[in-house]
């Protein structure tokens, strides 16, 4: 998985030369690890930060923070995670997800 991060010293350039304090909204196109959304609000806690991603993982956290959920199935090389998590609820489902993206790394042709 490709982890986009924005490095903190470019979030603290942007943060010291835009004024988001006087736009009021602050969309974000990739909100990845939501480092650059986090720092936004932090900055400018007036301001409406709307966040974006497309990961599973980060949909899935999305999704969880606003109480609301959709249906996470393992399928093909994972889909033995499901006789593990049945059962399950939204919440442990995305933590099963979290796992397999931590693992992913490790990913190799071994044991």
């Amino acid at each position: 998985m490709f982890i986009g991060a924005v490095p903190k010293e470019v979030i603290g350039q942007v943060l010291s030369t835009v004024p988001f304090d006087e736009w009021g909204d602050v969309y974000v196109g990739c909100s990845g690890s939501f480092r650059f959304d986090r720092a936004v609000k932090m900055r400018h806690p007036g301001c409406r930060v709307y966040s974006n991603d497309v990961s599973l993982l980060t949909c899935s956290i999305g999704e969880l923070a606003m109480g609301r959920e959709f249906p996470i199935k393992f399928k093909g090389a994972l889909e033995f995670v499901e006789s593990a998590i049945a059962g399950l609820d939204f919440r442990g489902r995305v933590a099963a997800v979290m796992v397999a993206s931590a693992m992913g790394k490790f990913t190799g042709k071994n044991e």
